[in-house]
């Protein structure tokens, strides 16, 4: 499965509420995945930087997730 960055990355960059079915479309994972991946998106929000709501997850804007953000397209840009 896929990190909680790259889940974090790919909500972050959508802007917009996502459901898992997206992100598991997005990572072309198996509906099997499920599971994992809206686990790791409440770990997320308890961590502070998603938001959940009944149409799915975003980014609860703060200075620590924009940084996150940054950082991690920091390593995407850079092959890290």
């Amino acid at each position: 499965m896929v990190t909680k960055y790259d889940l974090f990355e790919a909500v972050y960059s959508k802007g917009t509420v996502t459901s898992v079915p997206e992100l598991l479309r997005i990572f072309q994972k198996p509906t099997s995945a499920y599971a994992e991946a809206y686990q790791t998106l409440l770990r997320l929000q308890q961590e502070g930087l998603l938001q959940k709501s009944s149409a799915g997850f975003q980014v609860k804007l703060s200075s620590h997730s924009q940084l996150l953000y940054r950082l991690i397209r920091f390593c995407l840009a850079n092959n890290l």
